[in-house]
């Protein structure tokens, strides 16, 4: 099922003409908090909107209760959108996507899909 409703997802959000650097669909737009972290063989869980991460149409705004953030340091960021490789890129550093069910997305680091490592976040918002 959540394979499903990703194709749908992905499916609803790249029917725009432009094949490039489309904004991330409106599905992942809101207040993401950071639940987990793996690397390899170690893994690091956090607790509710410790790490908040709030996407715009283009634009990811970084909050935190800790400056030292796991993903990108507190801030504001621009993004783009690859439908092709389905990897959005942030400040320059591309990053694969991945949703499960209707409010978990994994951001795993690089373009490739084995990296060895995934950010898992629940949506608040």
């Amino acid at each position: 099922m959540p394979l499903l409703f990703f194709t749908i997802l992905m499916t609803a959000c790249n029917s725009n003409d432009d094949e490039m650097n489309l904004p991330i669909c409106e599905g992942l737009q809101g207040t993401w908090t950071l639940k987990e972290t793996k690397y390899f063989m170690s893994s690091k869980e956090y607790e509710n909107g410790q790490f908040v991460y709030i996407f715009t149409p283009d634009k990811v705004i970084v909050n935190s209760t800790s400056d030292n953030t796991p993903l990108l340091p507190i801030g504001t960021y621009s993004y783009t959108y690859d439908k092709e490789s389905n990897n959005f890129t942030i400040d320059g550093i591309k990053y694969g996507l991945r949703l499960e069910g209707l409010k978990m997305i994994i951001v795993e680091p690089g373009a490739e899909r084995d990296a060895g490592g995934f950010f898992h976040f629940v949506k608040i918002k």
